[in-house]
């Protein structure tokens, strides 16, 4: 699939799922079996006194052999002020179940961390990722 339409696809798929973002809730998808679902590992720890754990979910396709599988980062939205990793739960399991690795990551709100925490975080967790790629 070219770059290009790549992303006008997965652009699509967050405009169509993105139904929390607007106030809807909906069930969950459940879990498939070709999908293993890790909650709440802790990418980083972050704040003054570096206190504030920071948690990531990672949703690994089971099929994977050995060679190395493409890793998407999912950040969810809300201008940086609101939202929860949890509302991009059902657009990490589909990509995973399409054969990426798929980190859905939390960050500091800027109610929390003036900017640039936010970029912090999430340059923690791609650091996060590159260093436990092999595993």
């Amino acid at each position: 699939m070219k770059p290009a339409l790549f992303v006008v696809a997965v652009a699509t798929m967050l405009l169509l799922l993105g139904g929390n973002a607007l106030g809807q809730q909906r069930k969950p998808i459940p879990l498939p079996d070709s999908v293993s679902e890790h909650l709440d590992l802790v990418y980083a720890r972050q704040g003054e006194k570096r206190d504030r754990l920071m948690h990531l979910d990672l949703y690994l396709p089971k099929a994977a052999g050995e060679e190395p599988l493409p890793t998407l980062m999912v950040v969810h939205g809300g201008g940086w002020i609101g939202g929860a990793k949890k509302s991009f739960r059902d657009i990490a399991v589909m990509l995973a179940e399409r054969g990426y690795v798929v980190a859905n990551v939390e960050y500091r709100l800027a109610t929390e961390a003036k900017f640039p925490g936010a970029v912090l975080d999430l340059t923690a967790a791609v650091r996060w990722l590159r260093a436990n790629a092999r595993t």
